[in-house]
């Protein structure tokens, strides 16, 4: 019955060669992709693309990014605790290291570990959109944009009107839950100056530990605890209609629990404290047929892991240097054509890892070209040299054609992705490493992959879409964590005998087919109420050669149905999100590990507006107090009540 309901989905999709879009409220002929290097109409694009406004930030029941990201179509989010505290996103089925982030342009993800990729210091309140690129991206980008992109907008980029603005929430729940976020900005004459902070932390839920069971621990329960602090500080000046200077600092800090993270070993009584800086400043020169654009970015890490306290911690520090040259003019009235460089260093220091750096420098090209009224394509390619995996060649191209109500969209091209420290270096210098726990590989080859998509967009009318994309992913030297015997290893001298251990490989080939709906229906639209449901639903299917059982290769949704309702009647708001998942169920009984075969979880936020710009709020997290598990161990929050006051002026 569920292959012929996979089967029935499949055709259906196929047929229609249906393209997810963006939300029918936003005027798609206005809205600019900016993360296509040339900033282009989403209409024109050729690229399956989702924007996330301030306003759904602000009526969201998550107070974290990556939450935030649960609501998109394509993407699924492997969390460790919720909160914000750490997660792993893919997107379209991809692995977590397979996507690459962006904050105002400057890539953000962490090359000791993409685990860490989204311990981001920038808080909610100072995020004016988030764009998601479904597809490749390392013709614009560089390696990791294999499953897409996550290009984080803030608020600092924009020109306000003279004067005073902030806006954030505070909240107080269970388990001394608090939760503040507020970001501050001052516009005056030609300059924006703009600060931010946020803090969560909470003692946490208590459950019981399977260590004690087991033996091996004299604790009998433990506490899901996090403490995150983030900060930031930027300014934006524009000193002409030709010139703008943008710059920020930002930190974040957090030390959380983090038991069963990352193995499945009965010894785990993991916690962990990591910490970011990033610096960037960009300098755009805008003329009225060309424009340039110079940035660099500065990203320092460090990161402290005590698997156990009988054991030496882990600590590692990591420094990445990013620069970006780009320049583009116009051909003809409506033709654009974009050429840059872009260079990176990254270094680490490890006491389990070794000290390493390498570094990578590229040139890209990409062209915007309509060929009639109707009709746009971009074309762009890349060629670098990379100390760790060689030269390569990545292009790409995307066709659209818009007319009136109807979108058809195609997009097709390459990827790449070299390993980071921790696949290839993982546990190295540890001695006499005990059984479940990571080893790395020094010996990895970069992974590659085609990928293609077709699709089509409807728009209804004015208060309706309905859209869908299937697309086709081939992959070849995909990395991954796979169960081996200690015999088989050749290339670590550190572990017993005849034990197994989690083992960076590149796993032959594997093909991902998926389909991705999405439908909008703005059902009631007044001065004084509205109702707007969004629904959409994701099918992956991930087929690996040779069958290995991986840890995070296949680790996606086969089914995911997301649902957001939003409603406000005079000055009451609610916003209910529930999401449904049908995965393959994994369990570990000595650790009390289960991830099930499908759930259904639900957040609710719920508001009434005391002043124009000042309202009560009361949020709870998994309402109907779902137990599960999305990464193997971790527990996720049973049902959590917080309640506190958001405002914006």
């Amino acid at each position: 019955m569920k292959n012929c309901f996979e089967c029935i989905i499949l055709c259906l999709a196929t047929l229609c060669s249906l393209s997810v879009f963006a939300q029918p409220d936003i005027d798609i002929e206005e809205v600019q992709v900016i993360s296509l290097q040339i900033p282009v109409a989403v209409d024109e694009s050729g690229r399956s693309v989702s924007i996330i406004t301030e306003k759904e930030i602000e009526d969201s029941p998550f107070t974290s990014i990556d939450e935030l990201l649960r609501t998109v179509p394509g993407l699924n989010i492997n969390s460790r605790g919720g909160f914000g505290v750490q997660s792993d996103v893919g997107m379209r089925g991809s692995t977590f290291s397979q996507v690459l982030i962006l904050i105002d342009g400057v890539r953000y993800s962490e090359p000791l570990t993409a685990h860490l990729n989204f311990s981001l210091p920038i808080p909610l309140s100072e995020i004016s959109k988030i764009e998601v690129i479904r597809g490749p991206a390392s013709a614009l980008y560089g390696a990791d944009a294999v499953g897409g992109i996550i290009h984080i907008h803030t608020k600092a980029r924009r020109q306000q009107g003279d004067g005073f603005r902030t806006s954030g929430y505070g909240f107080y729940g269970e388990q001394d839950l608090f939760d503040g976020d507020v970001t501050a900005a001052y516009h005056f004459g030609k300059a924006t100056i703009s600060a931010g902070y946020k803090s969560v932390q909470s003692n946490g839920q208590s459950f019981t530990n399977p260590n004690f069971t087991a033996g091996v621990s004299e604790v009998e329960t433990f506490r899901t605890d996090f403490d995150i602090e983030s900060f930031t500080i930027a300014t934006n000046i524009q000193p002409s209609e030709e010139w703008n200077i943008h710059a920020r600092y930002a930190q974040d800090e957090r030390d959380f629990n983090a038991k069963y993270f990352y193995t499945r070993s009965t010894f785990d009584e993991s916690r962990e404290a990591t910490s970011a800086e990033l610096a960037q400043v960009s300098i755009d020169r805008m003329m009225e047929t060309n424009a340039t654009h110079l940035s660099l970015g500065y990203r320092q890490g460090e990161d402290v892991f005590a698997f156990n306290p009988a054991f030496l911690a882990n600590q590692h520090e990591t420094e990445r240097i990013i620069g970006l040259a780009r320049h583009q003019f116009t051909v003809g009235e409506e033709n654009t054509i974009g050429f840059g460089a872009q260079f990176e260093t990254q270094e680490i220091e490890s006491n389990d890892r070794g000290n390493h750096d390498q570094q990578f420098l590229e040139g890209f090209a990409t062209g915007l070209f309509h060929l009639t009224d109707e009709l746009t394509t971009m074309i762009s390619a890349r060629v670098g040299d990379h100390e760790v995996y060689g030269t390569n060649f990545t292009p790409q191209a995307s066709i659209s054609y818009n007319q009136d109500r109807y979108i058809l969209r195609s997009s097709a091209g390459w990827a790449i992705r070299g390993a980071d420290f921790t696949e290839r270096y993982v546990s190295d210098l540890i001695p006499d490493l005990s059984p479940g726990r990571n080893i790395g590989n020094p010996l990895l080859d970069a992974e590659h992959s085609f990928t293609g998509d077709v699709g089509f967009t409807y728009l209804a009318s004015p208060s309706a879409t309905l859209s869908a994309t299937v697309f086709h992913r081939s992959s070849s030297n995909l990395i991954d964590f796979v169960l081996t015997n200690s015999n088989s290893i050749e290339t670590a001298d550190n572990l017993q005998a005849n034990e197994d251990y989690f083992y960076s490989r590149n796993i032959a080939d594997a093909h991902t087919t998926g389909v991705e709906f999405y439908t909008d229906l703005l059902i009631l639209d007044t001065d004084a109420s509205s109702i707007d449901v969004h629904v959409n639903y994701t099918f992956l299917s991930t087929e690996i050669e040779d069958g290995l059982r991986s840890k995070y290769l296949a680790n996606h949704p086969n089914h995911q149905i997301n649902t957001v309702l939003s409603a406000r009647f005079g000055r009451f708001s609610t916003n209910l999100v529930s999401q449904w998942i049908d995965r393959d169920g994994e369990a570990v009984e000595q650790i009390n590990a289960a991830i099930p075969d499908d759930y259904f979880v639900t957040h609710f936020k719920a508001g009434y507006k005391l002043t124009d710009h000042f309202s009560a709020r009361l949020r709870m997290f998994n309402m109907f107090d779902e137990g599960y598990q999305e990464i193997l161990g971790s527990q996720m929050p049973e049902r959590w009540v917080s309640g506190g006051v958001q405002w914006s002026f």
